[in-house]
């Protein structure tokens, strides 16, 4: 696995378009994408839903048919035993 940390801005219409060379043609890729809204100049942290990430891995998994989980719903049954 290789780690490759970028900055890059969203354009005008709040989409961030991401172009990575790898160098290796016709070759499929896992790719974990992790988004973290950089400091504001003042060093406060950017407001961010933190929830995005989470959501996105859920969807991620439902696409593909596996099942995140639902830990209430699990500790619910765990307490009902």
């Amino acid at each position: 696995m290789q780690t490759i940390q970028i900055n890059e801005r969203t354009g005008t219409d709040g989409t961030l378009n991401l172009r990575v060379p790898l160098g290796r043609p016709d070759t499929e890729f896992d790719v974990v994408l992790v988004v973290q809204p950089r400091a504001q100049a003042n060093g406060a942290p950017v407001p961010a839903n933190r929830f995005a990430t989470m959501d996105a891995i859920r969807n991620s998994l439902a696409d593909t048919g596996r099942d995140f989980g639902d830990s209430v719903q699990e500790i619910r049954e765990d307490r009902d035993r």
